[in-house]
């Protein structure tokens, strides 16, 4: 089977969004392949933001419609701790994902756009 993605460091990754003039977010960090214990877990997210946040990262997604709040307000705490902006989701993928019923704030979007890229 072929392969169809490119695997990139974190600094690539964000070089490239970045000279595209993309913002360069951290999407869906709950569905890593993290530890199963919450303590585990817990530090494996905060490497994965200082990684993130040290390649030259501006923002996580701490806002999806799936999480609920005891998944959000972890990755609002570390998005803070590592002055990383607040982005969400709502990305659509197919019929298991039809409940999907979350408002996010419009502040959100309005602060992503005044981050420098």
């Amino acid at each position: 089977m072929a392969k169809n993605y490119v695997t990139l460091t974190y600094e690539e990754a964000v070089k490239t969004i970045r000279e595209a003039g993309g913002i360069p977010v951290l999407c869906h960090p709950h569905f890593y392949n993290l530890k199963v214990d919450e303590v585990n877990a817990v530090n494996e997210l905060r490497e994965l933001f200082r990684r993130f946040k040290e390649a030259g990262g501006l923002a996580v997604e701490t806002e999806y419609g799936f999480y609920d709040e005891g998944q959000r307000v972890p990755l609002r705490e570390l998005a803070k701790k590592f002055g990383l902006a607040i982005s969400c989701g709502s990305d659509y993928h197919g019929n298991e994902h039809e409940k999907l019923n979350y408002r996010f704030p419009s502040e959100i979007g309005e602060n992503l756009m005044k981050l420098e890229r």
